[in-house]
């Protein structure tokens, strides 16, 4: 009895060291419930719900990172295919509807990464940029305009029909962390035989 309560208090120690500090001490071991995807040294993932872009940039900071940041045309191409195949809420294989949430915001002309970075390249639909929304998103391949940023409350209203996914983009790797949680653990229990 006495190891399964050092068990728990280890597993719970562990959570608060991994936690980013917004959300419970379990939510740091969802990082595991996500396909991640190694990029340039940066692991991204679609958020598990689809949501507004505020609930899309929760959740990228409940699991240690932020909605996507795209520095150049490599990564705006990676973000563009990864999404291939996230249409939003309720419109499955609709070309006009593969878009995912990025860390973009703002109204045009000016907005901002949500990391603070510098806004170096862009690609901002040249043909036209909506003026409803400071929240943006990227366009995926299967799009008739694929890898062009934009905006639209049509996407951006909390519970809509239309919410997209987010691209979550964490550095370091999620599966270091569940690792170290999972190797802290074996140590611990090692530990305690000897």
């Amino acid at each position: 009895m006495l190891n399964s309560i050092k068990m728990i208090v280890m597993v719970l120690v562990i959570g608060f060291v991994v936690n980013t500090g917004f959300g419970s001490i379990i939510d740091a071991f969802d990082i595991c419930d996500y396909k991640w995807t190694e990029y340039n040294g940066h692991q991204y993932a679609l958020t598990l719900n689809y949501l507004d872009w505020i609930g899309a940039q929760n959740e990228a900071v409940s699991v240690g990172g932020t909605l996507a940041v795209i520095n150049g045309v490599e990564e705006n191409e990676f973000v563009m295919n990864f999404i291939a195949d996230s249409y939003m809420r309720g419109t499955s294989s609709a070309s006009m509807y593969n878009n995912a949430w990025i860390g973009l915001e703002g109204f045009y002309p000016n907005v901002s990464w949500v990391n603070g970075e510098e806004l170096g390249y862009t690609n901002f639909d040249p043909h036209y940029i909506y003026d409803d929304s400071n929240h943006w998103y990227i366009t995926g391949s299967n799009h008739p305009r694929p890898g062009i940023w934009n905006c639209s409350a049509l996407h951006d209203d909390f519970g809509s029909t239309y919410n997209p996914r987010g691209v979550i983009e964490v550095v370091p790797e999620p599966a270091t962390l569940c690792l170290l949680g999972i190797g802290s653990l074996v140590l611990f229990k090692r530990k305690k035989k000897v």
